[in-house]
Formats: C-alpha cells, structure tokens, sequence
C-alpha cells in the first residue's frame, strides 16, 4: 500500500514520517525541509512524503509520476495556522485536479489536523467543513483525525488509520493497552457501562471483579480517579466530564510507571470526547 504525505510546508509532514519511524519526539522536532519526496517504509506500507514549498508542491511532473501508484491520500495541514488555511483549500483543488487526471485506483483521502498541542487549533470536524465540500467527502471517503507528535495514542491512531484498521474506540483501547503494556483497558460511558474493552471479553471473571469495584467505587460518588493495589492485581480508573459526556477508563495489570499510564489515559479520554463520540449499548 502506497500513501501520499501532502501539505503545505511547515505542516509537521517530515515531523510525522520521523515520528513513525523512530518514535521519537525529540528526532521528530529535528527535521529540515526537502526539496524532493522523501519515502519511508513500513512492512507493506510505504509513505512517500511530497515537499511543501509553494514553487515544487505545485509542480504536475510529481504527481503524474507518484499519484498512478497511490491508495491514499494524506493532507497533513498546521491546525494552528488559520491563516493559511484558504492555501490549503486552493491546494485541495489542485490536488483533486491530479487525482482526476492521474490516479488509477479508488483513493481515500485521510485529513491530518496536526500540531493540536498549539494554542488555536482547529479540531479536525472544523477543518473538514474548511477544506472539503459534501461531494469531497463521499467520492474520497474522508475520514478525519487530530494528531501531534507529543500525543503518542494520536499517533497510533493515525497509523492505524493509515493501514486502515479504524474501528475508532475499540483502537483507543488496543492502543492504550500498549502504549501503557496492561493486560485490560476498558472504556466505560456514564452509566458504567462498557463500551469497548481490550484484552478479554465482557464475560471474563476478571472483568466481571473489575466492573463491580468501579460500580462500588461509584457508590461513594463522582467518581474522579482511583488506584488499588490487590495480591496480584494493580487496577487504575479516570473519570473525565466535559459537556454531556463522561467517560471512565479502567486499567488493569499495568506496566509503565504510574504517571505514565495518567498521561496516556488522559490523552485517551480526550480522543474519545473530542473526536470519537460513538457509542455502543451491547456487544456483537
């Protein structure tokens, strides 16, 4: 699989490719601007990284040769830079000018609202309704995704949306789970009740005690956080509200330190009321 970075320079493209490879913030801010395209491979995925400077980004010659082979399209725009977001419109345009005339294949096309971790940027949903029109949107199946490079789970997500593999939330809780090594991670909505959980089924005995400590834990009230250490067992809960949605993450047999799993749970909170919003009353 053959996937185009595209954006306008200083949009964090290099940033991104540098993070996937090495998953490294601090190689990652150490990037310099290409004056060519810049490919990095994957397994079977291969990410080939066009330059952003205004004079090469609009040159035909790259596109007839790189666009025939592509199966997706990434726009990583500078969700920060409002300025310079009518750019990335004008751009779109031109990009979807080279698809029309050079691409041989159905290409989806993946939105990347990145550098979240600045002061003023756009969440994904606004930039899609920026850039793109309803008929961009369907004939490209866009999807969307809020990233930086110093939120590792946003990064995961991106990866994985990359491979295609985006059930949304169940990869929220497959990447907490690695990111913070633990043997369960499970989401639970308001009423305590789960909504996707990784590692076991619903129905594990183990899941089943851990269930019943949060609703027990609950009983005391608003539950914001707690950790318990049992003979064997290390269970961690967070509980964040904003609006009308609350979420509880529980995880279970952690193996990073614990301000690390703190870290991580709260960036998993934040994608899923920010950007995930999806909810499941049963299981399949």
């Amino acid at each position: 699989m053959i996937i185009a970075f595209v954006g306008l320079d200083q949009a964090g493209k290099s940033s991104i490719k540098v993070y996937l490879e090495s998953l490294s913030t601090k190689n990652a801010l150490n990037t310099s601007m290409s004056n060519g395209v810049e490919s990095y491979l994957r397994g079977n995925m291969r990410i080939d990284v066009f330059p952003g400077q205004e004079k090469l980004r609009y040159m035909e010659l790259l596109y007839e040769r790189f666009f025939p082979y592509i199966d997706k399209l990434a726009l990583i725009v500078d969700a920060s830079a409002r300025d310079r977001f009518d750019e990335v419109k004008r751009y779109w345009k031109f990009l979807k000018n080279m698809l029309e005339k050079y691409a041989e294949k159905e290409i989806q096309v993946i939105l990347v609202a990145h550098k979240q971790d600045l002061s003023g940027a756009v969440s994904s949903d606004e930039l899609c309704k920026i850039i793109f029109d309803a008929d961009d949107i369907e004939r490209y199946n866009v999807i969307h995704l809020n990233t930086s490079i110093f939120d590792p789970i946003s990064m995961s997500l991106l990866l994985r949306a990359l491979h295609g593999a985006i059930g949304l939330i169940e990869s929220i809780t497959e990447m907490l789970r690695a990111e913070t090594r633990a043997q369960i991670v499970a989401i639970f909505d308001g009423h305590l009740l789960p909504i996707a959980i990784s590692g076991t089924s619903p129905r594990s005995e183990l899941f089943e005690r851990v269930h019943e400590l949060v609703t027990s834990v609950e009983k005391f009230g608003y539950l914001k956080a707690f950790v318990a250490i049992f003979e064997g067992e290390k269970v961690l809960a967070i509980s964040r509200r904003e609006g009308n949605e609350r979420v509880i993450i529980c995880i279970i047999n952690f193996g990073e330190t614990l301000e690390r799993v703190i870290e991580l749970s709260n960036n998993a909170i934040s994608h899923y009321i920010n950007e995930l919003r999806k909810r499941f009353w049963g299981w399949q």
